[in-house]
């Protein structure tokens, strides 16, 4: 992963932010955890973290102001739903109505998929991931690969294996 300065550069935003090893930028806001990482040069990998955090900056609030239509089930028709990450959620759990299923199953898969295209956005990436929770978005360019572990238990301390990942 490319050398990240790891300067403040955090709006005035009620998350917080902490840089960890490798260069990857921890961001969290009440129950979202995301674990993100970005290859490429220096300035576009910079530029991109400054995104993810700006996208996060006001998403939690959002999705609470539409809490009590998230957790109604998902129809044909409804819940009608505002807020972009919302409706990502919808979008993702729509095809899953015939079942009892609510947009929330996918608030942290839709959080991850947002994150991550306010961050690629920037050209110059060659690899960004958000991981929010384990549920992972992954972006590669043109021929990069990514090696990501696979568990079968959440105890385990090693992957039980690894899927290598291509463009």
């Amino acid at each position: 992963m490319s050398a990240i300065p790891q300067t403040n550069f955090r709006s005035a935003a009620t998350h917080r932010h902490a840089w960890l090893p490798n260069g990857r930028l921890h961001l969290s806001d009440g129950p979202i955890d995301l674990i993100i990482g970005a290859e490429g040069e220096t300035t576009p990998v910079r530029i991109a973290f400054e995104k993810a955090e700006q996208r996060l900056t006001g998403l939690l609030s959002a999705l609470v102001a539409e809490l009590p239509a998230l957790r109604s089930p998902v129809t044909d028709s409804g819940p009608f739903l505002v807020d972009v990450v919302a409706q990502r959620m919808l979008t993702a759990t729509r095809p899953h109505r015939a079942n009892f299923v609510t947009p929330m199953a996918a608030v942290a898969g839709a959080v991850a998929d947002e994150i991550l295209a306010a961050m690629v956005a920037t050209p110059g990436l060659t690899k960004a991931y958000v991981n929010n929770g384990g549920d992972i978005a992954i972006h590669l360019a043109k021929e990069a690969t990514m090696i990501v572990g696979a568990m079968s238990h959440l105890t385990a301390a090693a992957p039980d294996g690894v899927v290598t990942l291509t463009a």
